[in-house]
């Protein structure tokens, strides 16, 4: 779906924002340039403005609903959109193109943000070996 894609937004907030920051940094040097919709609070101004041709990947541990409902319900009318996060029983299930999850073991094993973090890191990493492997190899 990256490969394909015109242009590609990533969304997200805090920990799960530096994560994709760091994703967006390491497929810069494939010369795939992603954009990061939460930059400076413009992440509403920019989904009303995809396109057919865009992909939308949001990612957030649990609290997406409320981070990014609005972009959510606005972006899956106009483009592909991904969803990467730890309830898989999340009520945008069917509205998304692909749903990605992650174990929910933060509050299980009380391991702080540490879990989630390395969990989107490795998501992150996978994706990336496969644009590697698609775009070098």
């Amino acid at each position: 779906m990256i490969m394909d894609s015109n242009r590609v937004f990533m969304f997200g907030v805090g920990d799960t924002g530096i994560t994709v920051k760091s994703f967006i940094n390491k497929v810069n040097k494939l010369n795939i340039f992603p954009i990061f919709a939460n930059e400076n609070g413009e992440e509403d101004h920019i989904v009303r403005r995809v396109r057919l041709n865009d992909l939308a990947v949001f990612t957030s541990y649990e609290d997406y609903e409320r981070e990014f409902g609005y972009e959510i319900n606005e972006a899956q009318q106009h483009c592909q959109t991904i969803l990467i996060t730890s309830k898989p029983n999340t009520i945008y299930k069917d509205k998304v193109d692909l749903l990605i999850t992650i174990p929910s073991e933060e509050k299980k094993k009380k391991v702080a943000t540490f879990f989630s973090q390395f969990a989107f890191e490795y998501v992150f990493d996978l994706i990336f070996a496969f644009l590697y492997k698609n775009t070098i190899l």
